[in-house]
């Protein structure tokens, strides 16, 4: 039997899914998963801009994937006075599964952008696991993916990589259920 869109859709296997989550996919031990997942720009501006909080000094905020993990970020300042901010940044290092879990990017700015910079990151408050310090840009996947209710979910991770091409991120993962994890 083929499968379709129609079977996919039924609940069956959405039952069987959360059934199995409670009980720490036992039942999938064994089970290895490889996911390349590439996102324009597009995706993750709509993405930025329908989830940017209010509170923050920012108007817009946007990126452009560029070749050989670098990115340009632009940002308008909400001050009127203000210029528009673009920070050249490039990903330093990758997270590591389970020890080291931090993607860490470094900014490149010129002195007039350092100075917007400076002046925006006092009024920044960022998510818990994301950290702003002089040229680095440190995300804790794990606290981060704590904080947002997936906490669950990172014992799964086994290889976490991001990179990018012109136009888009890419994200290179692997999860598992470790054959331990039989009850």
């Amino acid at each position: 039997m083929a499968v379709t869109a129609r079977h996919l859709a039924d609940p069956w296997w959405l039952t069987l899914f959360k059934e199995e989550r409670h009980r720490h996919f036992s039942g999938l031990a064994g089970t290895l998963a490889s996911l390349r997942l590439p996102i324009p720009d597009q995706w993750i501006n709509r993405l930025i801009a329908d989830r940017k909080p209010d509170t923050w000094p920012i108007r817009e905020l946007s990126i452009e994937a560029l070749a050989k993990n670098e990115l340009i970020v632009r940002a308008k300042p909400k001050a009127a006075l203000m210029p528009q901010v673009q920070v050249r940044v490039f990903i330093e290092r990758q997270p590591e599964f389970p020890d080291s879990p931090v993607l860490v990017l470094r900014l490149s700015t010129n002195a007039l952008t350092a100075v917007a910079l400076s002046a925006i990151r006092s009024s920044l408050r960022l998510p818990p696991g994301v950290r702003l310090s002089d040229d680095r840009l440190s995300i804790d996947v794990e606290v981060l993916a704590k904080h947002y209710g997936y906490e669950e979910w990172l014992g799964l991770i086994r290889r976490l990589e991001i990179s990018t091409t012109p136009g888009r991120v890419e994200i290179d993962a692997e999860a598992g259920i470790r054959p331990s994890a039989r009850r």
